[in-house]
């Protein structure tokens, strides 16, 4: 497996647009098999496709030609040197804070860092104005991501 740990340098808007992506195709944890390797592109992690084929071979698919992506992140990490499992466990990591797509306040600036969007302070109590905090202390992540891709202050560059 080749281990893309290192980070890409992105405009801002083009990590937003690549989170937004990612919400996108994760926010039941399950992901579908044809978005498979754009989705853990994102997260760091590139395989060949020998290698995601014999992991997709390992699991089951749903009906939708869906896979819970934690599933498919552990029997991938099983196989993987310890060198290769920090992108992975990254995935994890993030995925862990996401609940039925949304995740709590505090964990939220965290979770966009490990996306590859750093927000101020500021930035982030402007944006959860806009968006609302539940009952729960919870924010809807795919609203808080459309929220930054429709403000120019967030998102400069989406009309280049």
């Amino acid at each position: 497996m080749k281990s893309l740990a290192k980070a890409q340098e992105f405009p801002e808007g083009q990590r937003i647009e690549n989170a937004c992506n990612i919400i996108t195709n994760i926010i039941d944890g399950k992901v579908k098999k044809d978005d498979f390797p754009q989705t853990l592109q994102s997260f760091g992690v590139d395989l060949t496709d020998k290698e995601l084929e014999e992991t997709l071979q390992t699991t089951e698919l749903d009906d939708d030609n869906k896979l819970p992506l934690k599933i498919f992140i552990e029997i991938l990490t099983k196989n993987l040197k310890s060198n290769e499992k920090q992108p992975l466990e990254n995935a994890g990591n993030i995925l862990n804070n996401i609940v039925d797509g949304k995740i709590r306040v505090n964990k939220l600036a965290s979770v966009l860092e490990s996306l590859g969007i750093p927000l101020t302070f500021e930035e982030l109590k402007e944006v959860i104005k806009n968006i609302g905090i539940d009952d729960s202390d919870m924010v809807d992540l795919g609203d808080f991501i459309k929220e930054l891709t429709k403000n120019d202050q967030f998102y400069p560059d989406k009309n280049s």
